[in-house]
This record gives C-alpha cells, sequence and structure tokens, in this order.
C-alpha cells in the first residue's frame, strides 16, 4: 500500500513539473526588433558653405539603438549622414550646384542590430541669382565721377559721341531716338538686350549684393530713368560701376547724358 502511494505521488509531481515547464515555454518568448524610418526629402539653397546641416532623418526602434549609413548618393561624397545621430550635412559644397544638378539624392540604411530599413533622401536645389557669386571677384570703381555727354542730332558713330568705357563696352544713342546701345558690339538699339553686354540695377553700389540685374529696358523705361541711381555692369570685363543719368532728349534727336563712377 505504502509503495503505491509513493508511486501516485510521484506521478503527480511529474505531471505537475511537466505542466510548469510549458507554461514557463509558453510565456517566454523573444522580443522581435523592429526598425522604423521615413523618406527625407527637402529643399536647400545652392552653394551652401561645407558642414551645413541640411536636416535629421526620422526613425525608431524598440530594441538597441540605431545607426545610420550612406548606401548610394547620386553625387559621390555630396553629402555626409552622422552614424549616430542620423543628421544629414553638406560634405562637398562644390557639389550643390544649381547650374549642374538640381537635385541631389541618396539612400541611407538605418539599423538596430541585425535588423535594417534602407530610405531615400532627396534635396531639391533652390536657384539663386549668381550675382553675389561674381561680385566676389569682380573690379568695382567708385573712383571720381565721369560726365559723358551726346548731344541732339550728334553723330553716333563717332568716337567724341561714344562713351568708350572699356574696349568692350562704347555707350551712345541713335538719333531716331530710342534706348542706349553699345556700338561696339550691335549696330543699333534693341529693346530686349541693349546695350550688349551689359546689366543694370536701380540702387547704389554699397548694396550692390542686394540689387537684382537685368537689361537697361527691363530695369527701367529710357523716359523716366533721369535722377535715378543705378548700377552698370559690364559682363565681359566684370567691372560694376555706378550711374545716374542727367538728361534724356524726347525729341528723337538721340540725345542723352550721365556721370558715372571711373576706376579707382
Amino acid at each position: 500500500m505504502a509503495s503505491s502511494k509513493i508511486l501516485t505521488f510521484g506521478f503527480v509531481f511529474l505531471l505537475l513539473l511537466t505542466t510548469c515547464s510549458k507554461s514557463d515555454d509558453d510565456t517566454t518568448t523573444e522580443t522581435e526588433t523592429q526598425v522604423n524610418a521615413q523618406d527625407f526629402s527637402t529643399s536647400l539653397d545652392e552653394n551652401p558653405s561645407q558642414g551645413t546641416e541640411i536636416g535629421t532623418i526620422s526613425a525608431s526602434t524598440n530594441v538597441g539603438t540605431l545607426s545610420f549609413s550612406i548606401v548610394t548618393q547620386s553625387i559621390s561624397g555630396a553629402i555626409n549622414v552622422d552614424a549616430s545621430s542620423g543628421v544629414i550635412s553638406v560634405n562637398d559644397a562644390t557639389a550643390f550646384d544649381y547650374e549642374t544638378i538640381t537635385a541631389i539624392t541618396a539612400t541611407v540604411r538605418v539599423s538596430s542590430g541585425n535588423t535594417s530599413t534602407v530610405i531615400s533622401i532627396t534635396i531639391s536645389l533652390n536657384d539663386l541669382d549668381d550675382t553675389t557669386n561674381t561680385i566676389s571677384n569682380a573690379e568695382i570703381w567708385t573712383g571720381a565721377m565721369l560726365t559723358f555727354t551726346k548731344q541732339d542730332s550728334a553723330d553716333p558713330t563717332t568716337e567724341e559721341n561714344q562713351d568708350r568705357i572699356t574696349d568692350n563696352v562704347w555707350i551712345t544713342r541713335g538719333n531716331g531716338g530710342g534706348q542706349i546701345f553699345n556700338i561696339k558690339k550691335e549696330n543699333t538699339a534693341t529693346k530686349a538686350v541693349s546695350p550688349e553686354d551689359t546689366e543694370w540695377a536701380l540702387g547704389s553700389i554699397d548694396d550692390i549684393e542686394s540689387l537684382t540685374f537685368a537689361p537697361f529696358r527691363t530695369t527701367i523705361k529710357p523716359q523716366n530713368v533721369v535722377g535715378e541711381n543705378l548700377v552698370l555692369h559690364l559682363i565681359s570685363d566684370s567691372i560694376y560701376l555706378s550711374i545716374k543719368f542727367t538728361s534724356w532728349s524726347s525729341n528723337k534727336a538721340g540725345g542723352f547724358a550721365y556721370e558715372r563712377s571711373t576706376k579707382n
């Protein structure tokens, strides 16, 4: 009888032990690593400085810590992605030139342990007026003011009736009226471009970096030009100078006069 009870107790104990083991196995599950990350898209002005921060990749994980690595990029070395923070920055500033390329793209791997996902990066470039870039290498004339006058009906083909500012730009005006033109490079005035090889802006040469340059007729109507402060850009010569018209003949005789700065 005692032996039978011992066997019965042993069976019950083993059954309970087995049940407990199964229960433990059923409740112990390994957490699956998940990595979530969003594609990154933004716009950036062209010609940024090296090291400029562009933005941060939005990403998360439920296990461990994230790491970031570039897989591909459309221009090698253009951007850098911080391996631990996901901050995107300019690595090669020369790559960010709108006239060469309008957008820089890349793919980035976002990882936690052995789990990862790949996202896309798109950086669209904003086109800027390159005037400020040319100014830094240009010659700016702020010397004594010179007065030039072409009288009504004076022959525009003679040297004394041309303001020969440089070898490339000779300003005069035809006797049939119309606007001024560059007789060195054109025979008569054309509204859209004359004077050829020049750009003009309303304003002071002291504010040159903020001025907007365009052809003469786009910048101002000739009949309104007298008394306005202008800046003249001689394109081929890469020279900027101040200019102010003091007269503009309206009787179709070709007369005009202005004062302009000279070389320092």
